[in-house]
């Protein structure tokens, strides 16, 4: 989600897929409840697997550290299928690579995403009431 960098990147920033949805779930609290955990646990887990801990890696072993994190923080950006928001989110993988670099811990990167998917999913919830 990307409500957080309107403020920094301005109000052209689209709405991914996930946050729509999330909006429209106000009237089935269950699939709200799950969409919720899915941004705040599962989507950090999985794409923090794939992207830093599979795809960083092999890139890394490849090619080397600089070229793995810029190749690895594109295609986590196109990913996510957000034109407007591509240079915000390849700004976050970047820090989310640099992160697990320093850490040699894919929990660290993690805990990063969740936590700013917490931040983003709550702000959201209370902007839309």
């Amino acid at each position: 989600s990307h409500y957080g960098l309107q403020e920094i990147f301005g109000e052209g920033l689209d709405d991914q897929v996930a946050v729509q949805s999330l909006r429209d779930a106000d009237k089935a609290p269950l699939m709200r409840y799950l969409l919720i955990i899915n941004a705040c646990i599962a989507a950090p887990i999985v794409e923090e697997v794939i992207f830093r801990g599979y795809l960083y890696g092999v890139l890394k072993r490849f090619t080397g550290p600089m070229f793995a994190a810029f190749i690895g923080a594109s295609l986590f950006a196109v990913a996510h299928n957000n034109l407007p928001a591509i240079l915000p989110l390849w700004g976050f993988a970047l820090l989310l690579t640099l992160s697990y670099e320093g850490s040699r811990s894919l929990w660290v990167p993690i805990g990063i995403h969740a936590a700013f998917n917490t931040v983003q999913v709550f702000r959201l919830l209370e902007s839309s009431g």
